[in-house]
């Protein structure tokens, strides 16, 4: 993100919000990011215009910061800044954060890791997953098990703080929304989502120019694919033509041709190879196996509970268990293709090492040049935490078993293990049937659809849509629109020299719309 397109967008930007002598509050709660620093900004400068809304916004950034000064250029200036230094200010926050922290702390040593994962609560509202998720997020500290050790006890110290800043902020001002950008991590934003669903005041979450209405605390426990299944019985989305335009894309999608991040790490300029061929490359035998396993494991760092709830305790837990199975399962050839962005966390080489160490001949890790399609089709069993090879999997007729639930896992097109030893118990079948049926088949293709096009049915007019794909059944004709940020920002900023009002887009028309329908 350059600086200058940034500085371009708030000397151009002419939308002020106003400050009205009313009760009527959202909280925005911000999340870093300049674009949804942008398209907050856009609704909540529309809600203020048209439903008379005050404004405030909650941030640990400071003022002057370039995310801040978009906000600033929007009008909205009443920063309440989430510090940690405040703690020492007020002893309501120091005693309730310190009390908090060392009993939080005990318990952790006492239940261990498991327990807080799936159990711990601050004021009677789930945190473990979030704060866990925070802390394995960087340097590798997936593989630090034991959580006594200082960059833990910093992340679960200053989440308490934020938990207690947050719910005092929202108890005291009374807000009639909360506007939060993301329901992950110890972040501002997901905390703050939890915080105000405990206290019934509803959640507005735009995502990839899509709005959606958080209503109860266990929603903002599952991935927001969860909140779009109702669009399933949609017959505008899911018309006479939706099975054309899904079949076109899934070969383009095979071919190479998608431009979404893991459907191009995954498939472009790959090798599509069948499953003799690719034994050959390990000098191995069909002979020498009685099944061919498929493992797609996650990366380790990436929100591990985003999703919702796992069997493990994460996707590195999930990893190690997997792997001490398949190196005594020698009758089993297992394949495992590292996540694309693996890379990006510099989780690659461990993976390897581990792998290389175990000195397994019936587990090898799949050459980067091959296709997914291609191990899809020639494995017996696909495994994966609750990625989108599963659904993948099951669209080609074949059911995944999973470690974890995810929003395609509740309707009978996936396997879904109770706990550790009934994965295991799963793994060991080998006449399982994995086999789905054409009903089976066409639900996970509808659920699929409705991912990959998730953003090809919302109505604009002015605001340019990332990763947006639209299909054209007469032609045959695939067309994608994927932006990067500073070319969505200086599309916006061209707009506003126009004195153009973007907030009139139609995606914001719609998005106070729903909002208004709720009520």
């Amino acid at each position: 993100m350059g600086r200058k397109v940034i500085d371009n967008f708030v000397k151009k930007n002419f939308l002020k919000i106003s400050h009205f002598n009313n009760n009527k509050r959202i909280l925005l709660i911000d999340r870093g990011i300049a674009d949804s620093a942008i398209m907050n900004s856009l609704f909540a400068y529309r809600l203020n215009k048209t439903q008379k809304f005050n404004i405030d916004l909650a941030s640990d950034l400071s003022v002057g910061n370039d995310i801040i000064s978009i906000y600033n250029s929007f009008g909205i200036d009443k920063l309440i800044k989430v510090n940690i230094n405040k703690i020492f200010k007020n002893f309501y926050l120091f005693f309730n954060v310190n009390i908090c922290f060392i009993v939080s702390y005990l318990k952790i040593l006492l239940l261990g890791r498991t327990w807080f994962i799936n159990n711990f609560k601050v004021i009677n509202i789930y945190f473990g997953d979030l704060i866990y998720d925070d802390y394995i997020r960087k340097n590798l500290n997936f593989l630090n098990r034991n959580l006594s050790n200082l960059s833990f006890i910093k992340i679960l110290f200053v989440s308490i703080f934020k938990i207690y800043f947050l719910d005092s902020l929202i108890k005291k001002k009374k807000y009639n929304y909360v506007m939060s950008p993301t329901h992950t991590y110890a972040s501002n934003s997901a905390l703050g989502m939890r915080i105000a669903l405990k206290k019934n005041i509803k959640v507005l979450n735009i995502l990839s120019s899509r709005l959606r209405i958080y209503t109860k605390p266990f929603q903002a426990e599952r991935i927001e694919y969860f909140l779009d299944i109702k669009f399933l019985k949609d017959k505008q989305i899911f018309d006479k033509y939706w099975q054309n335009r899904f079949d076109l894309m899934m070969k383009n999608r095979y071919l190479g041709n998608i431009k979404y991040v893991t459907a191009k790490d995954a498939y472009y300029k790959k090798k599509n190879i069948n499953k003799l061929n690719f034994f050959k490359i390990f000098k191995f035998s069909t002979k020498n196996f009685k099944r061919t396993v498929f493992y797609a494991p996650h990366c380790f760092s990436d929100a591990n509970h985003k999703a919702g709830r796992l069997i493990f305790d994460d996707y590195y837990d999930q990893f190690q268990t997997t792997i001490k199975f398949a190196e005594k399962d020698k009758n089993s050839l297992w394949i495992v293709k590292i996540h694309p962005t693996s890379y990006k966390y510099k989780e690659e080489n461990l993976i390897n090492e581990l792998i290389k160490n175990k000195k397994a001949k019936n587990i090898v890790i799949c050459p980067n040049q091959l296709s997914t399609f291609s191990l899809i089709k020639f494995s017996d069993l696909i495994i994966t935490g609750r990625g989108t090879v599963g659904l993948e999997s099951a669209c080609f007729g074949k059911k995944p078993l999973l470690a974890g639930e995810t929003f395609y896992s509740r309707f009978d097109i996936t396997c879904n293990p109770i706990n550790k030893k009934d994965y295991l118990k799963k793994l060991s079948k080998y006449n399982q049937d994995t086999k789905l049926n054409k009903k089976q088949i066409q639900i996970a293709k509808k659920l699929f659809y409705l991912v990959v096009f998730k953003n090809s049915y919302i109505k604009k007019d002015k605001i340019m849509v990332s990763n947006h794909i639209r299909v054209d059944t007469k032609k045959k004709k695939l067309y994608q629109q994927f932006i990067d940020e500073d070319k969505f920002i200086s599309d916006l900023t061209k707009q506003l020299v126009g004195r153009i009002d973007i907030s009139n887009d139609a995606i914001f028309i719609n998005f106070e719309k729903i909002l208004l329908c709720q009520k």
